[in-house]
């Protein structure tokens, strides 16, 4: 029973490695390894990590600031909003319809 395990556990390994997205800060980690060796795509790795969590830093702060904004203006965004809506209606209301060629 033992090897059975030890072959399920190394199919589930692999299985995990093959799904993983290969997009292209990956390739440049395992180009950078298969160059420069283990340290340089450790380094390589490591500046992927800092750059996505420098754009996570951004994008969780702006969508904050986003948000306040948005609370701090929503009677006027409503206003904007369902004034649009009215015309867009209106103009729709005011368009003659068109006849399909295709009947």
């Amino acid at each position: 029973m033992g090897p059975h395990i030890e072959l399920i556990l190394a199919g589930i390994g692999v299985g995990i490695l093959v799904t993983a997205p290969v997009g292209p800060v990956n390739v440049l980690c395992i180009q950078r390894t298969l160059e420069r060796g283990f340290w340089g795509g450790l380094t390589a790795g490591i500046g992927a990590l800092i750059g996505d969590g420098l754009i996570t830093l951004v994008a969780t702060f702006g969508l904050t600031a986003i948000s306040d904004l948005i609370q701090e203006n929503k009677t006027s965004l409503k206003l904007v909003g369902g004034l649009l809506l009215v015309l867009f209606g209106w103009k729709l209301f005011q368009t003659q319809p068109r006849a399909n060629g295709a009947g």
